[in-house]
């Protein structure tokens, strides 16, 4: 099976390839190296190596994608035709399996500076892949007038939990919890997150939608909280805190999100919205605080 991976960080391509290389190969499903994983990234081709995941994972294998001589933005995001042609190519050529949308701008501070941005590229974005992949993969019509689809397709669009506004001090956001975005970020990703589940309900388009919490991890992007935290405290500077800090978000490590996603991508129900969280609620001061005492004591364990 083939994965189509839109992303634009490090710590999600190579998270993915570790769950799909090793996760799988513990739970037996993976079998005599059969899946073949492509990055549509463009500006990050040093992280997509085919060296990088040969000498770490097993039983898979990359597939570099020389087609593509553009950025990922310019790419997905471009209403330009010449551009949209390539990605549906891509998509006819390679006979995906899996698109599997990881790509948005995602800074809700950025996103109050420029909503236009965020618009073009986490709306504008999806609906260019969803068509992509509609005219690659459907195959006629049934009796209804309905598309008809490739067998073992699907389209899988990452979205995240600040569709359903801020958490409070206690309970959980359910599927069920009605949408309240409060910025253009999140407004954005809440109106993609409607075109996908539109294509659903009118081409009866096999999609699925996890919704995540904060992510954490290696390689994390350095305008995100822990890691500008990390970094503006070796550098000497002020740390950023948002507002008074009271904010609650829940924190999941980006690994466990990419076992969520491929587990959900491979099983998980035609239609179905599934929340990703990792029960680490916790106030943006509270993180703040946990990061300076983390660095202090492995400063103290090991000050060289």
């Amino acid at each position: 099976m083939k994965y189509l991976v839109i992303a634009e960080k490090p710590s999600v391509s190579k998270s993915i390839a570790k769950v799909i290389g090793a996760y799988r190969q513990e739970d037996g499903y993976l079998e005599g190296g059969d899946c073949v994983v492509s990055w549509c990234l463009g500006h990050l081709a040093e992280y997509a190596a085919p060296e990088y995941y040969d000498e770490r994972y097993e039983n898979w294998r990359f597939e570099d994608l020389p087609i593509l001589p553009v950025e990922w933005k310019l790419l997905v995001h471009s209403t330009k035709k010449p551009q949209f042609n390539v990605l549906r190519k891509l998509l006819r050529s390679k006979k995906f399996d899996y698109v599997v949308n990881f790509a948005a701008e995602s800074h809700v501070d950025r996103s109050i500076e420029n909503p236009q941005l965020f618009l073009m590229t986490n709306i504008l974005g999806t609906q260019n892949l969803l068509d992509a992949a509609r005219r690659a993969w459907v195959t006629g019509k049934d009796e209804s007038g309905y598309p008809t689809w490739r067998n073992g397709v699907r389209y899988h669009q990452v979205s995240t939990d600040e569709v359903y506004g801020s958490l409070g001090a206690e309970g959980f956001f359910t599927e069920k919890t009605p949408l309240c975005p409060h910025s253009p970020y999140s407004a954005s990703k809440t109106s993609a997150d409607m075109v996908v589940m539109a294509y659903h309900d009118t081409y009866k388009m096999p999609v699925t939608i996890t919704r995540c919490s904060n992510n954490y991890g290696p390689y994390h992007f350095p305008e995100k909280l822990i890691p500008l935290i990390i970094k503006n405290i070796l550098e000497g500077k002020n740390l950023p805190v948002y507002g008074d800090g009271s904010n609650v978000r829940d924190w999941l490590y980006v690994e466990d999100h990419c076992k969520a996603i491929d587990l959900v991508v491979r099983k998980g129900v035609e239609g179905e919205v599934y929340n990703v969280g990792g029960h680490n609620e916790k106030t943006n001061l509270e993180i703040v605080k946990l990061t300076i005492a983390t660095i202090r004591r492995l400063m103290e364990e090991e000050p060289k």
